[in-house]
C-alpha cells in the first residue's frame, strides 16, 4: 500500500508536505518529478516560515522565488564572484535587519539583565547540587 502524502501546497512545479518522523516533523518541497527536494526539519526557523506562507495566499510568489533560487543554488556550479555578490548580499540584509530591529526600554533592558541573572543562579545553584 503506497504511502499517502500530506500535501500542504503546491506551487508551479513543486510539492510542499508535512511529515511526521519519530523524532521530528519534516517540511518536504520536492519537485513533482522527483527528480529534486529540500528538506527543513521542525528545529529548523525555515520549519515555521514554510508553514506559515503555505497558510496564507499572498506568499505564493514569494514562495515560487524562493523554491526557483533553492533550486538554482543547489543544482548550478557557482563562480567566485557569484559566490562573493550571494554573501555580501546576505551581509547587507543582516545589516539592514539589525537596524531595522526595535531598541529595547530601559525597563525591556531591565527584564533581560534580571532574567539572564536568574537563570545564571539556577544554574549555579544546579550544578553545585550535582557536585554534592
Amino acid at each position: 500500500m503506497a504511502k499517502r502524502k500530506n500535501i500542504i501546497a503546491r506551487v508551479g512545479n513543486f510539492e510542499i508536505t508535512k511529515e511526521s518522523g519519530a523524532k521530528h516533523d519534516y517540511i518536504r518541497i520536492k519537485a513533482i518529478s522527483g527528480s529534486w527536494g529540500i528538506t527543513h526539519r521542525d528545529d529548523s526557523p525555515m520549519y515555521g516560515a514554510w508553514l506559515m506562507m503555505c497558510k496564507d495566499p499572498e506568499y505564493r510568489k514569494g514562495m515560487e522565488v524562493i523554491i526557483t533560487m533553492s533550486y538554482h543554488l543547489t543544482n548550478s556550479i557557482l563562480d567566485k564572484e557569484f559566490v562573493e555578490d550571494f554573501f555580501n548580499a546576505l551581509d547587507a540584509m543582516g545589516k539592514r535587519r539589525v537596524a531595522n530591529a526595535p531598541i529595547p526600554t530601559e525597563q525591556e533592558e531591565t527584564d533581560a539583565i534580571a532574567e539572564v541573572q536568574m537563570m545564571e543562579e539556577v544554574k549555579k545553584t544546579l550544578t553545585d547540587e550535582k557536585r554534592d
